[in-house]
C-alpha cells in the first residue's frame, strides 16, 4: 500500500476545525492543550490572558472567571452551569499559540470588547465580540462586530471538554449569530466578507475527538509512516467530528479575495468576487448543500470568469462512519486495501446556472453555458448506481482562422460559433439486474442531433464489489439487450458533404444522391445475412439523400441473455457472426 505521506498535517487541522468551527468561535480560542482533567501532547502550547474583568452580581467571582476563561472553559461546565450574572465585561482577551516546531512561528488572536449580559444558568441573553484579530508571519485576520443570541458557555465547556465522555444528545450553543465583516491579508493575498449570519447551532459531546486530531497532526502520520496502527484514532474522531454539529441555514454576503501573481516585470491582478453563499442547514453526518451566487472573477487582469448561480449538493457520510465502526482495531493494511473506496463520502453533484469564460490566449476565446447540472444517488459502495449530467447551450466561438475543415466549413456557411447540449443518464436497478442507459445525447442547435438508449443486462450487484478483481470480473459478464439510436439532421449533413465533397473537388449537391445510393448499397451487401438489410440500407440512403431528416436504428439481441463481451470480441474477427443473434428496426422520416 502506498504510504500516506500525501496526506499533508494541514488536513486533519483543516477537518478538526471546519466540524467545529461554528461552535468554538466565541470561546476565546479553545485550544485542546489547555486542558487540565485530561492532558494531551498537542503540536502547540496556549496561553489566555485577560488584562482586566468587570462582572456585574455575578455567582462566580473573579478568580474563578478567569480560571475558566483561561482554561477556553474547558474542564468548567459544572460551575458554568450554576452561573448567573446580570452582565460580564471584559476589554481584551490575549491569545498566543506557540508551535512546539521550532520552524513554526507564534500565532497570536486578540479579542476586544466582550461582552455578555443576562447570564442565567451558564446561558447569556447576548454576547458581543468588538473584534477578533489574528495574526502571525504568514498575515492577519480581522473580524469585526459579532453577536451571538442564547450562548450557553456551560454548554460550550461539556461539549468540547475531552473528559466528558462522548454522547448521542445536541446542546445548544446559541441562536442566531451574526458578524459585520471580516478581513484577511496574507503575502500578495487580501480577502474580505460583507457580513455572516446564522442561527440554532448545536453540537454532542465528542469526548477525546478534536484531542486526537490535534495530536495527529503532529505524529508520524504524515511523514510518510506506514504505521496503520495510526490511522484508528484518526479515523474514529473522524466519524465523531462529521456526526458532532447541526446548526440551521446561514449565509455570508459581499466576499472577495485578490491576489497578485505573475513575476517582478509582469505583475497581474487576479480577483474573484460572490455576491452570497448560502449554506443549507446542517445535519450530523451530512456536508451542506452550499450555493454561491453572482461569482465575477478576472484573472491576469484581461481574462474574465463569471457564474450567476452554483450549487454544491449534500454529500453523505453515513457509508464513511459505518465502514470506520466496523473496522478491525487498530486497522490492518488489509482492510484498508479492501475498503478504501468505502472511505468517500456519497456526493449528490453539483449544478451551476450562466457561466462565461472569456479569455485572451493566442487570440479571444469565449464559452457561455446556459445550465450544469450532475445528479449522483443510490450510492453503493463508494459508486453512483444512478447518475444524470447535463447542459445546455454550451456555445463556444469558432476562430476565424480555423484550420479544422469541418469547422472552416461550418465558418463558409455562416456559423460563428457552436451551441450544443448533452445529457448521459443511467441507473442499476438490483431487482432486474439491469443497467438501464436512460439516455446519451448530443444537440447542436440549428445543426442536428444524436440520442443513443439501451439496456444492458446481467448487471449483477458484484459490480460494486469493494473487491475490484470480482468487480472487474462482474463488468466483463455484462451483455447488450437493446441499443436504439436516432438522429436528426438540421443542417450538419450539408456541412459535412460540403467538406468531403471539397476533399474531391465535386458539388455537394450533385454528389448527395451518389452518397444516398452508394451507402445503400454497402449496407445491403455487407448486412446480406441480416434479415432487415434492406429496410436498413432504404433508411440510411433516405437520411444521407437529405429527403429524411430523422434516422431511427433499433437494435435488439435475440437472445434474453443479450450479447456478451465475449461475444463482441468474436465479432471483431468475424463481424457477420453477430448478425445472426441480432433484430434490426429502421425508419426514416
Amino acid at each position: 500500500m502506498p504510504k500516506l505521506k500525501t496526506a499533508p498535517k494541514y488536513v486533519a487541522v483543516s477537518l478538526a476545525t471546519l466540524a467545529l468551527c461554528v461552535s468554538v468561535q466565541p470561546t476565546f480560542a479553545q485550544d485542546q492543550s489547555t486542558e487540565t482533567t485530561a492532558p494531551t501532547d498537542t503540536s502547540a502550547d496556549t496561553t489566555i490572558a485577560l488584562t482586566s474583568l468587570v462582572a456585574v452580581n455575578s455567582s462566580l467571582d473573579d478568580d474563578g472567571l478567569r480560571a475558566a476563561i483561561s482554561d477556553a472553559l474547558i474542564g468548567h461546565q459544572n460551575e458554568l452551569r450554576e452561573w448567573n450574572a446580570d452582565s460580564l465585561t471584559i476589554p481584551e482577551i490575549l491569545v498566543t499559540i506557540a508551535p512546539k516546531t521550532k520552524k513554526a512561528k507564534s500565532t497570536t488572536i486578540t479579542y476586544s470588547d466582550v461582552v455578555l449580559t443576562n447570564v442565567r444558568a451558564g446561558t447569556a441573553e447576548t454576547m458581543t465580540i468588538g473584534a477578533i484579530a489574528t495574526s502571525n508571519k504568514h498575515g492577519a485576520i480581522q473580524v469585526d462586530s459579532l453577536t451571538f443570541d442564547n450562548i450557553s458557555l456551560a454548554n460550550i465547556a461539556r461539549t468540547t471538554t475531552p473528559s466528558v465522555a462522548a454522547e448521542d444528545t445536541f446542546y445548544p450553543l446559541y441562536g442566531n449569530f451574526s458578524i459585520a465583516g471580516a478581513s484577511l491579508n496574507a503575502d500578495d493575498t487580501e480577502c474580505a466578507i460583507g457580513s455572516i449570519s446564522g442561527a440554532d447551532v448545536q453540537m454532542r459531546p465528542v469526548g477525546e475527538a478534536v484531542a486526537n486530531f490535534i495530536k495527529l497532526a503532529d505524529s508520524d502520520i504524515w511523514d510518510g509512516s506506514d504505521d496503520l496502527a495510526l490511522l484508528a484514532p484518526l479515523l474514529t474522531s473522524y466519524a465523531h467530528l462529521v456526526t458532532s454539529v447541526k446548526s440551521g441555514p446561514s449565509e455570508i454576503e459581499d466576499f472577495y479575495c485578490r491576489e497578485v501573481s505573475g513575476d517582478d516585470e509582469n505583475k497581474f491582478n487576479d480577483r474573484v468576487d460572490i455576491e452570497t453563499i448560502s449554506i443549507a442547514a446542517i445535519e450530523p453526518g451530512f456536508s451542506p448543500a452550499v450555493t454561491a451566487k453572482n461569482i465575477r472573477g478576472t484573472f491576469e487582469d484581461e481574462n474574465h470568469l463569471s457564474i450567476t448561480e452554483i450549487s454544491s449538493k449534500p454529500s453523505d457520510f453515513s457509508d464513511i462512519i459505518a465502514a470506520i465502526e466496523a473496522a478491525p482495531q487498530p486497522i490492518t493494511e488489509e482492510w484498508m486495501d479492501t475498503n478504501q473506496r468505502l472511505l468517500t463520502p456519497n456526493f449528490a453533484g453539483l449544478s451551476f446556472t450562466g457561466l462565461e469564460l472569456d479569455f485572451v490566449d493566442d487570440e479571444p476565446f469565449k464559452l457561455t453555458v446556459a445550465d450544469f447540472d450532475l445528479t449522483l444517488a443510490n450510492y453503493i459502495n463508494g459508486i453512483p448506481s444512478k447518475a444524470d449530467i447535463s447542459a445546455n447551450n454550451i456555445i463556444v466561438n469558432i476562430p476565424e482562422n480555423e484550420s479544422d475543415e469541418l469547422l472552416s466549413m461550418m465558418l463558409l456557411a455562416g456559423l460563428t460559433e457552436i451551441n450544443g447540449s448533452f445529457r448521459v443518464a443511467g441507473e442499476w436497478t438490483e431487482a432486474d439486474e439491469a443497467i438501464t442507459l436512460e439516455e446519451i445525447s448530443f444537440d447542436l442547435k440549428d445543426m442536428g442531433s444524436v440520442k443513443l438508449d439501451g439496456l444492458l443486462v446481467n448487471a449483477s450487484p458484484t459490480l460494486f464489489d469493494v473487491d475490484y478483481i470480482k468487480a472487474l470480473a462482474a463488468s466483463r459478464a455484462l451483455a447488450l439487450s437493446t441499443l436504439n439510436l436516432s438522429t436528426v439532421d438540421n443542417g450538419i449533413g450539408e456541412v459535412v458533404l460540403a467538406a468531403v465533397s471539397g476533399e474531391m473537388g465535386a458539388d455537394a449537391n450533385a454528389m448527395r444522391p451518389v452518397y444516398a445510393d452508394l451507402v445503400k448499397g454497402t449496407i445491403i451487401a455487407y448486412l446480406a445475412d441480416l434479415a432487415d438489410a434492406a429496410d436498413l440500407g432504404d433508411a440510411v440512403s433516405k437520411f444521407v439523400a437529405g429527403t429524411a431528416k430523422t434516422l431511427n436504428i433499433g437494435i435488439s439481441a435475440k437472445s434474453e441473455n443479450g450479447i456478451s463481451l465475449e461475444e463482441f470480441e468474436a465479432a471483431e474477427d468475424d463481424p457477420m457472426a453477430i448478425l445472426a443473434k441480432i433484430d434490426v428496426t429502421a425508419n426514416a422520416q
